[in-house]
C-alpha cells in the first residue's frame, strides 16, 4: 500500500474516533465546549496525518526528479 492509501485509512480512523467521541459526549448532555475541543482535535489530527504524509511524498518526488 502506498503512502496516500495509508494516509486515507489513517484519516478515516481519526475521524471515526472523533465521531464516536462526539456521540459519547453528546449522549444526554449539552457540553458544546467539549464537543468543540474534540472536533478541533480531530481536525488537527487529520491535518497532521494527511498533510504531513502528502508533503513528505511531494518533497521526495521533487528530489527524485
Amino acid at each position: 500500500m502506498n503512502r496516500v492509501g495509508a494516509a486515507v485509512i489513517a484519516n478515516a480512523i481519526v475521524w471515526g474516533v472523533v465521531l464516536i467521541a462526539v456521540a459519547s459526549v453528546l449522549k444526554g448532555t449539552e457540553y458544546s465546549e467539549q464537543v468543540r475541543n474534540i472536533i478541533g482535535a480531530g481536525a488537527g489530527g487529520s491535518l497532521l496525518v494527511v498533510g504531513g504524509l502528502l508533503a513528505r511524498k511531494r518533497a521526495s518526488y521533487v528530489v527524485e526528479r
